[in-house]
């Protein structure tokens, strides 16, 4: 009895868990389907959530920023310092060991109806920009990077080994020009044109249409495996 109780609630768990894995595969994939075919095109006149393609420019082009490591101006930008992590699957992951974002309030995507604020929750930028690393065989080309990690109490070395650490120190930026592509919505039609809650991505459209489909596929596996899991555990 009591061993059914833990295969019971083992197998109920474990589907439970899974299903939310695939539950959240499914909401990416879903949501990078937005950005490219299943969002409606930005107009002036229209509520609600809408994709708008153009090039970046900012709201108000005397605020700029300077990037923390290779100093460029730019509209907004992404630093990160990273730590590359392997896994058991024989790949790599990386841990954010700091990350800092500035400039999304000063970006705008001008688009062929007109220049349309915008209002970031995320940027999913794909080009790096600057990159300075140091590994086991090779130290940090930029005598910044240095200043920066400090700025973080960041070690250079591992206190057990006294080896190097693998550091990356990575910059994503969008200038004015860049080419975007902004999925956000627009609550009222009759204000200045501004997306809120928006996804800005400068991804090619094919590469963001294949990840999508390939993540809301998985996502979809997954949910059943899950289903199945719990159909399992009541039987």
């Amino acid at each position: 009895m009591l061993i059914a109780f833990f295969n019971f609630t083992f197998h109920l768990l474990l589907g439970l868990f899974v299903i939310v894995m695939g539950v959240g595969a499914c909401y990416i994939g879903f949501r990078g389907l937005q950005l490219t075919i299943l969002a409606p095109s930005y107009h002036p006149r229209r509520r609600g959530r809408m994709i708008a393609q153009g090039t970046a420019c900012a709201t108000h082009p005397n605020e700029v920023q300077i990037t923390p490591l290779s100093q460029t101006s730019c509209i907004a930008y992404e630093f990160f310092i990273l730590e590359p992590r392997n896994n058991t699957k024989g790949g790599s992951s990386f841990a954010f060991l700091h990350r800092q974002s500035r400039g999304q309030w000063n970006l705008s995507v001008q688009t062929p109806r007109g220049q349309v604020q915008v209002k970031p929750s995320e940027l999913d930028l794909d080009h790096i920009h600057f990159e300075d690393r140091q590994d086991l065989w090779q130290e940090f080309t930029e005598s910044r990077s240095l200043s920066l990690l400090a700025e973080q109490e960041i070690t250079l070395k591992h206190k057990l080994t006294g080896t190097r650490r693998t550091l990356i120190l990575r910059e994503k930026v969008i200038r004015n020009g860049d080419a975007i592509r902004v999925l956000g919505r627009q609550k009222h039609s009759n204000q200045s044109p501004l997306l809120e809650d928006a996804i800005v991505t400068d991804k090619p459209i094919r590469r963001v249409i294949l990840e999508s489909s390939l993540t809301l596929l998985a996502g979809v596996f997954v949910l059943g495996l899950g289903i199945n899991l719990i159909n399992y555990a009541f039987r």
